[in-house]
């Protein structure tokens, strides 16, 4: 029940986006401002690729913050 709900939810937030075209933020000005005019939104979406190390060191990060906020709760339950 719960992914057909899902599914219909993600349907109706993309009915009428336009496609989403890979592009990277090393690519040239001239490159960019003809994408910017070849669009249909006059704008382009820019990903930056995340690195693995930059990934694993962010999940490293939020692992510690859990831990953290764990250790402070069981604190103010004393």
């Amino acid at each position: 029940m719960a992914s057909v709900f899902l599914y219909h939810v993600i349907g109706d937030l993309t009915v009428g986006k336009p496609e989403l075209a890979e592009f990277a933020e090393t690519e040239t000005v001239e490159s960019s401002i003809k994408a910017i005019g070849e669009s249909t939104e006059s704008g382009i979406p820019v990903w930056r690729k995340k690195s693995a190390a930059a990934a694993a060191e962010r999940a490293e990060m939020r692992q510690q913050r859990l831990q953290q906020n764990r250790r402070n709760h069981r604190e103010n339950l004393c």
